[in-house]
């Protein structure tokens, strides 16, 4: 009389699963990239006519905007770090 086999183990299924999420997440990484390639050559004539807006750019506009951008993302830190503070949690400002 042979013994019937033993049903697979919880730890076993779990190894199962993780080395097939592991595999389905290449894949898919795998059609997302193919997918941004696909949408930036389609776009080719676009971004090759993009260069000669280069070529009339001002500069001091863009510093202006470098250190807009830094301001704004100060005081988005400033924010958070009051929000922060008003639910009891201290936070250092760095």
């Amino acid at each position: 009389m042979s013994t019937p086999p033993a049903a697979p183990t919880r730890r076993g299924r779990t190894r199962k699963w993780r080395s097939v999420w592991r595999v389905a997440r290449y894949v898919i990484g795998l059609v997302l990239a193919g997918f941004a390639l696909d949408a930036v050559f389609g776009q080719r004539n676009e971004l090759s006519g993009a260069g000669t807006y280069l070529n009339h750019v001002h500069w001091v506009w863009i510093a202006v905007a470098v250190v807009s951008e830094i301001l704004c993302l100060i005081a988005y830190g400033m924010l958070l770090r009051r929000l922060l503070a008003a639910g009891r949690m201290d936070v250092s400002a760095r």
